[in-house]
C-alpha cells in the first residue's frame, strides 16, 4: 500500500495546484494521501476524497481513490482535521487522519496534543 502526506501550500502556490494534483494522481498514484493546505480540483471524484475546508476554499483532505472512507467528525479546529475509518477487509479497518495543526502564538504542540486527545 502506497501512503503519503503532502502539504501542497495552496495559499502560496495556487498557480501550480492543478499541476500538483495531476502529479499526485497520475505519477505518484497513492492508495491514500493525507493532504494539507489543499484545494481539490473539480475533476477529483467525490467518493475518493474527504475534504475539510479551512478558509478561502482550501483545507485538509484525505484522498483515497480506491478505498471507501467513512467520515469521522472532529470538533476542535474546524477544517484542520480530516478523519475517516477505512475498511480494508472483513477483519481489518483503520482509523486515519490528515492533520494540519494550527500555529497559535508560535506554538503547535499544545494544539496538536488537543487534536490527538480528541
Amino acid at each position: 500500500m502506497k501512503i503519503l502526506t503532502w502539504n501542497l501550500g495552496y495559499w502560496q502556490h495556487s498557480s501550480l495546484h492543478d499541476e500538483a494534483w495531476d502529479y499526485l494522481c497520475n505519477d505518484i498514484k497513492p492508495d491514500i494521501a493525507f493532504l494539507q493546505e489543499v484545494k481539490p480540483p473539480s475533476w477529483i471524484p467525490h467518493h475518493a476524497l474527504l475534504f475539510e475546508k479551512i478558509t478561502h476554499g482550501w483545507g485538509t483532505a484525505i484522498f483515497a481513490p480506491s478505498l471507501t472512507l467513512s467520515t469521522k467528525d472532529f470538533s476542535l479546529y474546524p477544517g484542520r482535521v480530516a478523519a475517516a475509518s477505512i475498511v480494508l477487509n472483513k477483519n481489518l479497518s483503520l482509523f486515519v487522519a490528515s492533520i494540519h495543526a494550527p500555529i497559535i502564538n508560535n506554538r503547535v504542540f499544545p494544539h496538536l496534543a488537543n487534536i490527538f486527545a480528541e
